[in-house]
């Protein structure tokens, strides 16, 4: 200290709060103890020196002094002791590189003879902290977004200043809502972090509870490359949290006092230093170094005054020293992982409150969206070529212009991993049948599409219909599905009020015909919640399932929802999710699911599907609740009697995709040809979820996903697109050691069970007819 009365303030001050070691009891008037304890702070240079404490009990003096001596009787310093609570206190600054003896004398007013005590002192931790500020890329943005462009600029400055890294995984709830490669590539999407902010993006993932996210998300930490994520405090200081393809990552536990604003550093000085070494002193670390623990804020908390407390800190210790922004020194300590980590048990599917209308119709929109770029995405090598690598912006419409055909039609696109022999609805309204259009491609079809027709004379008076597979009526009262009963075996699959309900009443309905391909029952219902609600339910010709689609006047925010009461007791719940699915057991109070939801029963198993509604309440015996977000909505259900295989459930699901058709003018003789997969995968227990141009610009990357519980060997082949190389790589897109084998007209690789492999295909051309 320089002077007494620095002295005298830090003594009666930062050491009052501060927990110093153990205190000697008094055993009888007049017995004194001297203790030693050294501290977590190291001094420059070096980290040689500790600040170690000295502690007189059992005495009534008001003061005295303390000269501490090494073995050889050399004077190591002098301390004066002063009184703070039940003892006198002091401390020095001692030497201590190795395990160390010293001996101590202690003086006081009135006493004789020097108190002589020997102290055996260890070596303390030398701790480092990482201040981790990873924060979500969203809240950055939303924090500046109306914030003055001056205002803008010294806010990112401070951030920088402060180590601001961007959170390279989302929040949980928009990780639920995302398609797969979305989902898969959410750790790598370009633009993640806004440019003009300057900011990197963390190396490792910041989240809340385990529970809280996809099951599946380790797999797309892992497959990123990113090994390490720092968790909430939710259980063991160290976990595995494994993967369904077996894959995993390990997290650390963060303690909730593990933060800046927490320790002081907004104070600093003497505070810091009181709040941090009470933090350290009840520190076991978490990792396998146990000179690290981590301090994690938001930026919301970070200020200029707590980055220069830290810089001042740093220049007064050598240790506990302070890195700012220090997720890459937290990926280096983990490296050789704790051994006794465990790995974290199957967690239970996390559920949600209901959802209100806005959030549907954000989810909503997205999907589509991310639908959207999929389709881009797989038709723009196609269209690029064909236009001789010019920059295109409509691949579909590209396409289209150059199908060799004199005669008109449409280009029908499928957006599906899977073959699809269904309906398509022509921009004008018109339904027309089409067969087997190959999968992640293209089919030309004549125009073939046929519009609603009367119902047909001598039909029934009721409002029911037969179909090939099922047998459908509706309720007379309320325009809901009464009756929906397999014809082979005549087991009912309704009970109770039915399906697809809404608080309303039948006003009229009506019978259409589709020649060649269904049978539609149209309810005109009236809801006094939410005004006109049109129920079209088709019940097809040729194919085992229906289709529900409702279309709402005015729906009354967060109260619109359709039921469905299925006559399956005591199911088992199944359910996709990005890059895989749950499995449980109802009650569920309301859960995200991507296209596909199976309610498996001793009897069979009905699949159900929707696109405008992304969340399904899950009651006993078979009671479905989907909260509804706008005004139009479509279900598709599929009855089956055996438990249908996850590669069915996901051939289902990409089924309820609409199929595109664009106007072929049939005018020219141009270069695309006619009918094809942009590349071909015909193993049916696999699936290509994604086809994109690489962010680099160098090829494509093609994604796919092993639908299986076993590990896989799958081949991908020329279609319309041809290539000379292939490589795997992660998916941040990096090139990685994994192995692919050359065979004929294709590649092929592994593929964990239930996993997602890349492969970047270079020298990439258009395949000849």
């Amino acid at each position: 200290m320089s002077d007494r009365r620095t002295f005298l303030r830090t003594m009666t001050g930062s050491l009052a709060g501060v927990a110093l070691g153990p205190v000697a009891s008094r055993t009888h008037r007049g017995a004194i103890t001297v203790s030693a304890e050294p501290s977590v702070f190291w001094s420059h240079p070096a980290g040689r020196g500790n600040l170690v404490r000295f502690l007189v009990a059992g005495t009534e003096a008001p003061a005295g002094r303390l000269r501490v001596y090494d073995r050889a009787r050399r004077l190591l310093g002098t301390a004066g002791m002063l009184r703070v609570g039940d003892g006198l206190r002091g401390e020095l600054w001692l030497s201590l590189d190795e395990p160390t003896t010293v001996l101590s004398e202690w003086e006081a007013p009135g006493r004789r003879t020097p108190l002589r005590t020997a102290h055996r002192l260890i070596p303390p931790v030398k701790w480092t902290l990482l201040w981790l500020t990873i924060a979500d890329p969203e809240e950055l943005e939303r924090t500046l977004s109306d914030a003055p462009v001056l205002d803008r600029l010294v806010r990112s400055a401070i951030w920088r200043e402060a180590g601001v890294i961007a959170n390279p995984i989302p929040p949980a709830p928009r990780l639920f809502e995302m398609d797969h490669l979305q989902f898969l590539r959410a750790t790598a999407a370009p633009g993640l972090v806004p440019a003009d902010l300057g900011l990197a993006t963390a190396s490792v993932a910041l989240i809340s509870r385990l529970g809280d996210y996809p099951a599946t998300t380790p797999l797309a930490l892992s497959a990123a490359g990113i090994r390490h994520v720092v968790r909430v405090a939710d259980g063991d200081a160290s976990v595995w949290w494994p993967a369904p393809d077996g894959s995993r990552v390990l997290t650390i536990a963060l303690a909730d006092s593990a933060n800046p604003v927490s320790l002081g550093f907004a104070h600093g000085d003497e505070v810091m230093a009181q709040r941090v070494e009470a933090y350290l002193g009840g520190e076991v670390s978490p990792l396998a170094n146990p000179t690290r623990v981590l301090v994690q804020a938001g930026v919301i908390d970070i200020l200029p005054s707590m980055v220069a407390a830290v810089h001042a800190w740093n220049g007064r210790f050598a240790f506990p020293w302070i890195v700012i922004g220090g997720a890459d020194d937290l990926d280096r300590v983990l490296a050789s992982p704790p051994n006794a980590a465990a790995t974290a048990p199957a967690l239970a599917a996390p559920e949600f409150p209901r959802p209100s209308s806005s959030v549907l119709e954000r989810v909503v929109a997205d999907r589509a969206l991310a639908t959207d770029r999929h389709v881009d995405d797989m038709l723009t090598p196609i269209a690029a070529l064909l236009a001789g690598n010019a920059v295109v912006t409509d691949p579909a419409h590209r396409i289209s212009s150059m199908i060799d055909s004199r005669v008109p039609g449409w280009l029908v696109v499928n957006p599906s991993p899977f073959r699809r022999t269904d309906v398509v609805q022509l921009p004008d309204g018109r339904l027309q049948l089409v067969t087997d259009v190959p999968s992640l491609g293209y089919a030309f079809v004549l125009d073939e599409g046929v519009a609603p027709e009367a119902d047909a004379v001598g039909a029934p008076a009721a409002p029911e219909v037969n179909g090939a597979r099922v047998f459908v009526a509706l309720d007379p009262s309320s325009g809901a599905i009464r009756s929906l009963r397999e014809r082979r075996t005549g087991r009912e699959w309704l009970r109770g009020v039915g399906g697809n309900t809404v608080s309303a009443r039948l006003e009229a309905w009506e019978r259409r015909i589709l020649p060649g391909i269904a049978t539609q029952l149209v309810a005109q219902r009236y809801s006094a919640d939410h005004g006109d609600v049109q129920s079209v339910v088709t019940v097809y010709d040729h194919f085992p399932w229906i289709d529900v689609e409702n279309r709402v006047s005015h729906p009354e925010p967060d109260r619109m929802a359709y039921t469905f009461e299925f006559a399956v007791p005591n199911p088992t719940v199944r359910w996709e999710i990005p890059a895989g699915h749950y499995e449980d057991r109802p009650p569920l109070r309301y859960v995200p699911y991507l296209r596909w939801l199976a309610l498996d029963g001793v009897r069979g198993s009905l699949l159900i599907g929707g696109l405008q509604t992304p969340y399904a309440g899950v009651g006993l015996d078979g009671y479905l609740e989907f909260p509804a977000p706008s005004t139009h909505t479509r279900f598709r259900i599929l009855l089956s009697g055996s438990t249908p295989s996850i590669a069915d459930c996901t051939r289902f699901g990409w089924g309820l995709e609409p199929l595109r058709a664009i106007r072929v003018a049939g005018t020219t003789t141009g270069e695309a040809q006619r009918f094809g997969h942009a590349v071909v995968l015909d193993q049916p227990d696999a699936a290509l979820i994604g086809l994109k141009t690489a962010d680099d610009g160098n090829g494509i990357v093609a994604y796919v996903q092993n639908l299986t519980p076993d590990e896989r060997f799958v081949s991908i082949g020329f279609g319309l697109l041809a290539w000379s190389d292939a490589r795997r790589v992660d998916l941040r897109e990096r090139h990685i050691d994994a192995g692919t084998m050359p065979v004929a007209d294709g590649v092929a690789f592994d593929v964990p069970a239930h996993g997602v492999a890349a492969v970047r295909l270079t020298g990439v051309r258009l395949r000849g007819p």
